[in-house]
């Protein structure tokens, strides 16, 4: 039997042994798990079964059941056949499938197994180059376009597809390859075993005429006919015994296209993964591979895959910027494209250093940067300050690589691009906005009102800076205006650092007004507090407290600010008794300031009274929220939101106590208060019909109770928390209310809830 060599023979062969179950589909790109997967027999098998539907009108589905059969009991093609009944149309009897088996077995025994080299080889996987170093230098591909000489065939593994049985061997491709670098006829190099001639083979089209054709097809939109057309016409040139890899790459290159215009993705990346892999190695960057890199990118955007499509645009980026001349528009379009994905992708904020700035765009080298370092921690500056000093940079150099920090920071522009103006702004001295513009970006959409307001807080920092020196009072004051607009922003960290140069600055300085320090003290305490770094605080706020050393300093409210805020920092660390003690100092001063109905006691009293009932002291508890409650009504009415947190604790208190009645009454209160807030506190809505449904059930007010409770339950999972810490033990303490109430089923319902939450929780 003749052995058909080609294309079409190795695709159907594949399919014919995915579609037998000989192999899986996902097993078929992989070389060396399908040759381990597949025998000499099932190949054999399969290439019988494909003679005997072209030649004696076998149909598919039977010779499908045949192979199935062979694999499953060891046999031959045509036993399998017998045994399910199958006789050929053509006449000719037992004796002509007899002498077709002989023929099969007589041409076997001439089949050169090198042919089938592509089977058992692996891929070396991802492609290599340009491709795999995403944001890095193109460093190991050769520049020279002439550099053929250096060449390693070997390093085309890697262009064979994914599906191994889809094109000829990679054992011709490699040889056409080493001919190439040898300049010897490809021919001779690939030697006799492969089906190849110096003649195109009868019946073959020439592939020009087939590219033509698939051209003209792409041309008029019928895509999938122009596919076909190009891999018939890749066939062709993969035979041809003079093609060059430019040739195959152009077609494959073209083949994917077809493939992306009709959504065949997968098949699509194959075709330019080899043609990106061909241009990298035999052209290095060129046009040529970024061209393809552009291909790839807009491939994986069709399909929403937005990091790999960044990737290979910015690859493509670099490629063009490397090697076309600067200004070119083609550099201009990849940018666009780029900065298009990005947006689409979205940005997160990133935090770069200034000295990281400085080196990446070009402004100072890394040498520069450690002397202007070593010169900024001796004399107390900002490194900016310390290289404008070492005259490395100047002040419009620092003013532009601290507003692109900004916009860094607020996630508007991408890193690399920052880096792109920084360096157009550093060489040409413009603005930071016009570098943006010429790289593509609308400052429309970068500069929002708030950038607007930080920069202009920067630049006044800059000017007062360079006119009153970065020691000064004035630049503090102006730190202290800028971290304002962090604090405005979210952007504590960077508020932290303004807010500790500033009372670093004052501390030093022996003309400081004692205001301006305590504002600094207090703004970094208070930060410190809000951010949960609770020792930090400690020690900024009694730094602030040893300003006030005189008896009459401590009727200045800001000392009882500074008490109040070091009071709330003690208590969360489990002073009580420290805490208590600058409570009951900031209420004194603020009563001797303002008055004993001074609505700014609220607070303060609340801090106090907590400190009593973390004590156990519930009598002065009690006293001290009963007050606050007082004030709150007289300054904001009985109704006021405002008492909703103060009528909340003053019922814990009376809870604690075991005053059930005086208890829910004030939990009332609070939910009454919670209701007239334009923006309710839906979590202490919450705990407080809980805390009610448990002040009915102590009262035996059962059927309240039970209509508490089930409020709460639909509350709680309206918000989506049903797994709150709470929960457990609203559901125990509702089963014992069901229980009395005779509702058992329900009873035991809720108990099965309040196990499963426990092990939830």
């Amino acid at each position: 039997m003749d052995i058909p060599s080609g294309k079409s023979l190795r695709k159907k062969l594949g399919e014919l042994l995915v579609e037998a179950g000989i192999v899986k589909p996902e097993q078929m790109p992989k070389g060396l798990e399908f040759a381990q997967k597949v025998t000499d027999a099932d190949i054999i098998a399969v290439r019988d079964a494909k003679q005997l539907i072209a030649d004696k009108g076998l149909d598919v589905s039977t010779a499908i059941k045949a192979i199935s059969l062979s694999k499953q009991k060891h046999s031959t093609v045509d036993q399998s056949l017998q045994e399910l009944g199958w006789a050929p149309k053509a006449s000719g009897g037992p004796e002509h499938v007899a002498a077709s088996a002989s023929a099969a077995v007589a041409a076997r025994s001439q089949f050169d197994r090198s042919q089938l080299d592509a089977i058992g080889r692996k891929s070396t996987g991802e492609v290599a180059g340009l491709t795999a170093r995403f944001g890095q230098p193109v460093t190991s591909i050769s520049t020279s376009e002439t550099a053929k000489p250096n060449f390693d065939a070997r390093e085309l593994d890697a262009i064979k597809p994914e599906e191994d049985l889809s094109r000829k061997s990679l054992t011709g491709l490699k040889a056409i390859a080493a001919a190439q670098t040898a300049r010897v006829n490809p021919i001779a190099a690939l030697g006799s075993t492969q089906p190849v001639s110096a003649a195109a083979p009868a019946g073959k089209r020439d592939h020009t005429e087939l590219l033509s054709e698939a051209d003209h097809a792409f041309s008029k939109h019928n895509y999938e006919l122009a596919e076909s057309l190009y891999e018939q016409a890749l066939n062709a040139l993969e035979c041809k015994p003079d093609s060059t890899l430019t040739e195959v790459s152009e077609v494959l290159f073209k083949t994917g296209k077809a493939c992306v215009q009709i959504r065949e993705f997968g098949r699509a990346e194959q075709y330019f993964s080899r043609a990106l892999k061909i241009r990298e190695l035999h052209c290095g960057p060129s046009p040529a591979v970024a061209e393809c890199m552009d291909q790839m990118a807009e491939m994986y955007e069709l399909q929403n895959h937005l990091e790999q499509a960044e990737q290979y645009y910015f690859s493509a980026l670099t490629v063009k910027e490397r090697v076309l001349a600067g200004g070119s528009p083609e550099v201009a379009v990849a940018l666009k494209k780029l900065v298009a994905v990005i947006k689409r992708k979205g940005l997160h904020p990133e935090e770069k250093l200034s000295g990281e700035l400085f080196t990446e765009s070009g402004m100072a080298n890394s040498a520069k940067l450690s002397e202007g370092l070593s010169f900024a921690q001796k004399n107390g500056m900002p490194i900016g300050r310390a290289l404008i000093a070492l005259n490395c940079i100047d002040e419009a150099d620092l003013e532009t690589v601290l507003q692109a920090q900004l916009l860094l920071r607020q996630g508007l522009v991408p890193t690399f691009m920052v880096i792109r103006a920084l360096r157009t702004c550093h060489q040409s001295k413009t603005s930071l906005t016009e570098a943006l513009t010429q790289l593509g970006l609308n400052p429309a959409e970068i500069l929002t009102p708030e950038i607007e307001q930080l920069q202009a807080a920067l630049h006044q920092l800059i000017a007062g800076e360079k006119e009153h020196g970065t020691d000064s009072p004035h630049a503090a004051s102006l730190c202290l205006r800028l971290g304002d607009l962090y604090i405005e922003t979210s952007q504590h960290k960077n508020a932290e650092s303004l807010y500790l140069r500033a009372a670093r600055i004052l501390e030093r300085n022996a003309a400081a007004n004692r205001g301006d320090v305590v504002s600094a003290l207090t703004k970094l305490g208070r930060l410190h507090y809000n951010m949960r770094q609770f020792a930090e605080a400690d020690a900024i706020l009694t730094r602030l407290i040893q300003l006030f050393k005189q008896p009459e300093d401590r009727n200045d409210m800001s000392y009882a600010t500074a008490a109040e805020s070091l009071g709330a920092v003690k208590y969360i660390m489990g002073n009580y008794d420290q805490s208590a003690t600058l409570y009951q100092s900031a209420i004194e001063c603020k009563e001797q300031s303002r008055g004993a109905q001074y609505a700014g006691l609220i607070p303060t009293l609340q801090g106090r009274a907590n400190c009593h009932f973390a004590q156990g002291e519930f009598a002065q508890a009690e006293r001290l929220y009963r007050r606050a409650v007082e004030i709150v009504e007289t300054t904001y009415g009985p109704q006021s939101e405002y008492t909703a947190g103060l009528t909340s604790a003053l019922g814990d208190v009376l809870l604690a106590q075991n005053q059930f009645a005086q208890a829910q009454s004030e939990y009332m209160h609070c939910l009454d208060a919670i209701g007239n807030a334009e923006e309710p506190d839906l979590e202490m809505f919450c705990t407080t019909l809980q805390k009610m449904a448990h002040c009915c059930a102590q009262q035996n007010d059962l059927q309240r109770a039970d209509a508490y409770y089930r409020h709460f339950f639909k509350t709680r999972q309206t918000m989506g928390t049903e797994r709150h810490s709470d929960l457990v033990e609203a559901l125990e303490r509702h089963a014992a209310v069901l229980e009395q109430l005779g509702q058992r089923d329900e009873a035991s319902l809720a108990r099965q809830r309040a196990q499963t939450a426990k092990q939830r929780a």
